[in-house]
Order: C-alpha cells, then structure tokens, then sequence
C-alpha cells in the first residue's frame, strides 16, 4: 500500500511540473505570436516604403526620359559642363600653385 502511496505522489507531482511546462510552453507561443505579428506588419511597412521609393524611381526616370527628349543633346552638354568643372578646379590648383613663388626649373634629360 505504501508503494501505491509513493506512486499518487510522484504523479501528482509529475502532473503539477506537466502544468507548469504547459503553462510557459503556452506563454512562449503566445509571445512568439505576438513578435510574428510584429515582424509581419514591419514587413508591409518596409514592402510598402520600397513601392515608394520604386515609384519614385520611375517617375523620375520617365521624367528624365522626357526631358532628353525635349532637349536635344542634353546628355552631350552634361558630359561637357562636368568636364569643364573639372578643368576650372585643375586650372585653380595650377594657380594657386604658381602664386605660391617662383618656378624652379628642372633639368630633365633631353631626348636622345
């Protein structure tokens, strides 16, 4: 009898850790369920933020597009107005650098 005794005990006592466990395993499932609907909203907010920004995108495009159409050889007058900056910076290093003193010249071997 004493047997069957120990034996009610330990498996109330296994019943009781089995609430338990079923307790946290429920809390776990409702926190993992509430961190997947957070995650799943953040994931339309940034769907929805990159249908912006592609739109966006886009319509820029097709407004450039129907610039260069309107203006012939806007493309060409860009390459050369970059072009020209760089020469206006080149020809203001040079300068500064000849206000700096006076030349020293330098021997350099002649051809032959």
């Amino acid at each position: 009898m004493n047997e069957v005794r120990t034996l009610a005990q330990e498996h109330c006592a296994l019943v009781a850790l089995y609430g338990q466990v079923q307790t946290r395993c429920s809390a776990q499932l409702r926190e993992q369920a509430r961190r997947i609907d957070h995650l799943e909203a953040e994931v339309m907010r940034l769907r929805a933020a990159v249908i912006v920004q592609e739109t966006a995108l886009a319509l820029a495009r097709e407004e450039r597009r129907l610039l260069e159409a309107a203006l012939p050889g806007l493309p060409r007058r860009v390459e050369l107005s970059r072009r020209i900056e760089t020469l206006v910076e080149r020809v203001q290093v040079l300068l500064r650098e000849r206000s700096r003193g006076p030349w020293v010249a330098v021997d350099r071997p002649g051809p032959g």
